[in-house]
């Protein structure tokens, strides 16, 4: 199968673009001919364009990739500690307004503009910070995200009461007696749905 030249020299010039094992044999990759001078042409223009945007030469292309590429992960690296000494401060902030239900703290909040990756990581803040916080965390959007924590002085199994509170906006969720998550349709209010498992968590402190 395959082209079958007449002469070798209908093939021209042959780029090997890599190799693997298969079955015991040598599979090659290649581009001959036309093919191959086109490529080098596309592969030259990009990088003669990198050059001019890194303002660097052909030869010093990669190392000076290799750096933006260090200072891009510092950069990434400080953001997040920005964001989580952020994060932390909002916390202390919040838990100054928890209202004390029994020997337990209460906080109730809901946003419009967290994934739920970021309630967890402000509940992971919170009951670090506070071992007697249960933390009810709502985010309203496209989905109502919800995720409930609470800290090792709290004997509540916040995963039951998640249980309890997703069939109100007929969501899916899970988690453990520390900490759960879940999310459905925003069919109630996020305040109204907090506000049912507030209550069954007073009852349960109570």
């Amino acid at each position: 199968g395959g082209t079958h030249p007449a002469r070798t020299g209908e093939v021209g010039m042959i780029k090997m673009l890599g190799w693997e094992r298969h079955r015991g044999n040598i599979r090659l990759e290649f581009i001959c001919g036309w093919r191959a001078m086109r490529d080098y042409t596309k592969k030259q223009t990009i990088v003669r364009e990198m050059s001019k945007l890194l303002m660097t030469s052909d030869a010093e292309l990669v190392s000076q990739t290799e750096r933006l590429v260090a200072e891009r992960d510092s950069l990434k690296q400080s953001l997040v500690e920005k964001e989580r000494l952020l994060l932390e401060g909002e916390v202390r902030q919040q838990l100054t307004l928890a209202s004390q239900v029994g020997n337990a703290l209460i906080l109730q909040l809901t946003f419009t503009d967290r994934t739920i990756q970021q309630l967890q990581q402000f509940a992971h803040q919170a009951v670090a910070h506070a071992p007697d916080v249960v933390c009810l965390l709502a985010a309203t959007g496209e989905k109502l995200q919800l995720v409930f924590a609470r800290g090792p002085e709290v004997d509540v199994a916040v995963n039951q009461l998640m249980k309890d509170t997703l069939p109100l906006i007929k969501g899916k969720g899970g988690g453990n007696p520390a900490m759960a998550q879940g999310g459905g349709q925003p069919s109630l209010p996020a305040e109204e749905v907090l506000a049912h498992a507030r209550k069954q968590l007073e009852a349960s402190l109570s």
